[in-house]
């Protein structure tokens, strides 16, 4: 007697398939995570730069996040008790290594140095960490020139957050003098204001204006309380005058050191004083 079986092609089985292809798959899916989050550090980074948000000097804080599971965000933090310049680090606008970390005085980029914290503490090689996740503004420590409470606004914000509100931003500030040459004697206006009608923020703003020395009617640019800044310097050192006093001899009434909101000028009103001219962002882009 003969016994004849028919056995199907079913090689390869797809669970062997899948234990000979898996780990491939997942190799190359990390690979590309690892890459994508790089990408965007390094974009966050430059985008950060080109809109000149932080000063040379500026104070970073260590709060791990992207890429640690909270066992290791305790460790970290309990290796930062330790030592409390391992939280610290300071900002460059250098687009390659702009952290220069008070543990070790050696520049990083956020995302090297998140990685070198993590390996230090765990013993572990760091995967796909977005280091502009892991530092924040220290907005204890106020740079020269910054007006304090436009710069209390950055507070909780860490660098990516920060990038992802100024993408699209450049420091040109051909707009910024264009505008302020519009604003009449007697009336004031903020760096907010100014920084949302030209496509910036307020800290660039407040730092131009306290470093130009052609800028128009800077006494005319306040902070969001309507003071001037502390940051406020005129481009001729000789004067002796203050903004205030500048704004007063306009007209302008103060309630102590503020200006009187009544003078302020609404922001919607801001593009119309280019009578008619193309987009303010657009010519400032």
């Amino acid at each position: 007697m003969i016994i004849a079986a028919d056995f199907p092609k079913v090689y390869p089985t797809p669970e062997v398939e899948e234990f000979t292809l898996a780990p491939a798959r997942v190799e190359g899916e990390a690979a590309a995570k690892k890459l994508q989050e790089r990408s965007r550090s390094r974009n966050a980074v430059h985008v950060l730069v080109g809109a000149g948000l932080l000063p040379e000097g500026t104070r970073l804080r260590l709060t791990a996040r992207h890429g640690a599971p909270e066992s290791i965000r305790n460790a970290i933090h309990a290796w930062v008790e330790e030592d409390i310049s391992r939280a610290t680090a300071t900002w460059t606008n250098n687009t390659a290594k702009p952290l220069i970390w008070e543990a070790d005085g050696a520049s990083y980029s956020p995302t090297g140095l998140a990685n070198h914290i993590f390996t230090s503490v765990t013993r572990r090689t760091a995967d796909g960490i977005q280091g502009t996740t892991w530092w924040d503004v220290d907005t204890d420590h106020v740079p020269a020139d910054v007006d304090p409470e436009e710069w209390s606004t950055l507070a909780g914000v860490d660098l990516s957050g920060l990038a992802r509100q100024l993408y699209g931003i450049r420091k040109d500030w051909t707009g910024l003098h264009t505008l302020l040459s519009t604003v009449p004697a007697g009336r004031w206006t903020t760096y907010g204001d100014v920084a949302a009608v030209i496509g910036s923020h307020a800290v660039p703003v407040g730092t131009h204006l306290a470093t130009c020395g052609q800028c128009p009617n800077p006494w005319r640019v306040l902070n969001a309380a309507g003071r001037v800044s502390d940051g406020f310097q005129w481009p001729d050192r000789t004067r002796t005058e203050t903004p205030a006093d500048v704004l007063a001899g306009e007209g302008v009434l103060f309630n102590g050191d503020a200006a009187d909101p009544e003078t302020r000028l609404p922001r919607d009103d801001l593009p119309q004083l280019f009578d008619g001219r193309e987009d303010l962002r657009s010519a400032a882009l």
